[in-house]
């Protein structure tokens, strides 16, 4: 099993990401093209993949996630929050006055109307990227 190669910022413990050791992990698999080269820096547009690769991330989601989060100052290694947890999802079927969202963009049929709309929604991706 190899060891993992975590990043951490300065002040978490070198047990944090693996409990020093004691998780074993199989090596994860090689990506596809053309996720392999945006990933190792190859690509030309891997530093804006990087930069950006929550918005890319989000451009592909079928739902929302929302909750009332407590946010406190400084460092904070994990999500607290108050109330209840929901997931938003929308209609199956958009109304004729709103922009398809989550699950509705993958019934357009076109793949370029599709990669349009996904570009749209978060604004800093690039759709050559995203095909």
């Amino acid at each position: 099993m190899p060891i993992l190669q975590c990043v951490k910022v300065q002040r978490e413990t070198a047990g944090l990401c693996c409990a020093s050791g004691k998780v074993k992990l199989d090596p994860l698999l090689t990506p596809p093209q053309p996720l392999k080269t945006l990933f190792d820096g190859s690509d030309p547009d891997s530093s804006h993949f990087l930069q950006h690769i929550l918005e890319y991330n989000n451009c592909f989601r079928m739902t929302s996630f929302g909750a009332n989060i407590i946010r406190e100052g400084g460092f904070m290694p994990t999500c607290k929050i108050q109330g209840q947890i929901y997931h938003l999802h929308g209609s199956m079927v958009p109304t004729p006055d709103e922009p398809h969202q989550f699950l509705q963009i993958y019934f357009i049929s076109s793949m370029v109307d599709q990669l349009n709309v996904r570009c749209n929604i978060q604004g800093t991706t690039v759709k050559e990227t995203n095909y």
